[in-house]
């Protein structure tokens, strides 16, 4: 089935069905291109309810989703018992168990984000192939391979100075030997977050937890993080902290989300506020942070845009 092809048919890709508000195709069809990104990771959906409010579907609670489930089962015959059933209980005897999780973490009719877990919901989760010894090891203590800093900008900070920030920061991280020295190899990737940016760090190896907390955890004064940040500042971004809370006026950096049983939200997700969709998610490349008019673009996005040159964004995911 032409996903694509039905969505951009669509006036709305977010009302592929017409009239009524339904998110699961147009995910569906962004997890072809996210899967390997995202790899075996956990994926979680915030679903929005009209009065502003959300709950979250995730694995630690429900039965784990991931994106090839999405690219697997969202078949033709998926899409028209999902166009032509208004709930669940009309469509159960016509899906299979993994398309009823499916539609668990994808209610119609609502506005949801999809999020997943950086470094899996629960330590020594990953589907890597060991041997049973190594795979007792694993599971005792977290095994993590991939960072990201949250660039929580404040709305009175313009995003052209927020990607100044990124883009600075990423250069300072490539030039700390100590870092290299202790965390090995790493490539990184800007993400626009549809307001903001997510800067990832994807390392070659995997570290522990205990590397965590001595290293990152902004409860350590001597962090990488909060080191990076004050070489900012000294070079004249006063606006920068290294913090956990939102600041007004203040570009907020963060790391704490990166261990296990955290989540992040996914490329490609929507970004809601207020009820609404106020942005879309999307790999970046370092030019872009510098270029004032595909800035702008970022700012415009709307789901037909990203799911009329999805593939020149995925463009932008290094190889994993």
């Amino acid at each position: 089935m032409n996903l694509q092809k039905e969505l951009l048919k669509a006036r709305d890709p977010l009302r592929p069905f017409g009239r009524d508000l339904d998110v699961l195709p147009y995910y569906a069809f962004v997890s072809l291109h996210l899967q390997k990104f995202v790899d075996d990771r956990e994926l979680a959906t915030k679903v929005f309810l009209e009065n502003g409010e959300f709950f979250v579907k995730r694995g630690s609670i429900e039965p784990d989703l991931h994106a090839k489930d999405l690219v697997e089962e969202f078949s033709k015959e998926f899409f028209e018992i999902r166009k032509n059933s208004h709930s669940l209980d009309d469509a159960r005897n016509k899906l299979n168990e993994k398309q009823i999780n499916i539609w668990h973490y994808f209610p119609p009719r609502k506005l949801i984000e999809l999020h997943y877990a950086v470094n899996y919901e629960k330590p020594g989760s990953s589907k890597t192939r060991m041997g049973a010894f190594e795979h007792a090891q694993i599971a005792n203590h977290e095994k993590m391979n991939r960072l990201y800093l949250d660039f929580d900008r404040s709305k009175d900070i313009p995003l052209e100075h927020a990607a100044k920030d990124v883009a600075s920061i990423a250069q300072t991280i490539e030039e700390d030997k100590k870092f290299e020295s202790e965390f090995g190899e790493f490539s990184l990737l800007p993400v626009f977050t549809g307001f903001s940016f997510h800067l990832y760090i994807f390392l070659e190896k995997s570290f522990s937890h205990r590397q965590y907390e001595e290293f990152l955890s902004l409860q350590n004064k001597a962090n990488f993080v909060s080191l990076w940040v004050e070489q900012l500042r000294n070079s004249g971004h006063r606006e920068i902290f290294a913090e956990h809370e939102r600041k007004e006026g203040k570009m907020v950096v963060d790391i704490s989300q990166s261990p296990s049983g955290k989540l992040a939200r996914c490329p490609f997700s929507l970004h809601l506020h207020e009820g609404k969709v106020s942005g879309l998610s999307v790999p970046m490349n370092f030019r872009n942070l510098d270029d004032k008019k595909f800035l702008k673009e970022l700012e415009n996005l709307t789901p037909k845009i990203v799911v009329e040159k999805i593939e020149d964004f995925a463009k932008n995911f290094p190889k994993l």
